[in-house]
């Protein structure tokens, strides 16, 4: 009932209430029965205002804008103020908590590759490995240590000779070589033909070597000097064969 009768006053219903209790009871009756509470906003215009009737202490502070005065009545802005001195530094605040992890990066580009470093310093020698088992023996196919001719299957060779060779006259020359073929003939093959000369003193011992095949079952090897100038006794002191494969 009072919030429709709040919502109904007005400022010419207030002034024609406040007149009939004025004239009823005076003046005294009517500022006890309406107040503030009972008008509603925005109904009563400023012209109903008497002079000074709202000063400082009936306005809230804060409440005025700039729009609320008249052009002049607020006082210019006077000139700036000298800078204030620099405040202290406040007190470091507490760390914030730790952000989240973020996405891993693209792979960068591999790096140039660097220098080679210097060689280490050589490792001490290690322990000596066990001894291991004898291989199996080599194969001597013919030998003679009296440098007799031999005999062996058809094949081939590495023919190995020493040959004494001892002679008068220091000047003298020949040439020794290790041949293969029939007995009183003439050789099939040969290998490691030595020219040489006696010299000081009148004798001296040739090594001849060489790869020899015998091609036919039966044929001698044997050691051949033939005499090229003066005169020597040539004695084979050994003679040996090995098998040899060509090209391994």
């Amino acid at each position: 009932m009072l919030r429709r009768l709040r919502a109904r006053l007005t400022y010419a219903n207030v002034m024609a209430t406040v007149a009939v209790f004025v004239a009823l009871g005076g003046s005294a009756t009517a500022a006890a029965l309406i107040n503030g509470r009972n008008i509603k906003p925005g109904t009563v215009p400023g012209r109903a205002l008497a002079n000074g009737a709202v000063t400082s202490a009936k306005v809230r502070d804060g409440s005025l804008l700039a729009r609320d005065f008249k052009r002049g009545q607020i006082p210019g802005t006077g000139p700036r103020g000298l800078r204030g001195a620099t405040g202290k530094t406040g007190k470091t605040g507490p760390a914030g908590k730790t952000g989240a992890t973020g996405k891993t990066g693209p792979t960068g580009k591999t790096g140039a590759t660097g220098k080679t470093g210097k060689t280490g310093a050589t490792g001490k020698t290690g322990a000596t490995g066990a001894t291991g088992g004898q291989g199996p023996a080599g194969q001597v196919t013919a030998h003679q240590s009296s440098g007799a001719p031999l005999t062996p299957p058809v094949g081939s060779y590495l023919a190995t000779a020493t040959v004494v060779v001892a002679a008068s006259d220091a000047s003298s020359s020949g040439t020794c070589a290790i041949v293969a073929g029939p007995a009183g003939s003439p050789a099939r093959t040969s290998t490691g033909t030595v020219d040489f000369v006696v010299g000081t003193p009148p004798s001296k011992t040739i090594a001849v070597t060489g790869p020899l095949d015998v091609q036919v079952a039966g044929d001698s090897v044997s050691v051949v000097c033939t005499v090229a100038s003066g005169g020597f006794a040539a004695t084979p002191t050994r003679l040996d064969l090995l098998p040899f494969t060509p090209g391994a």
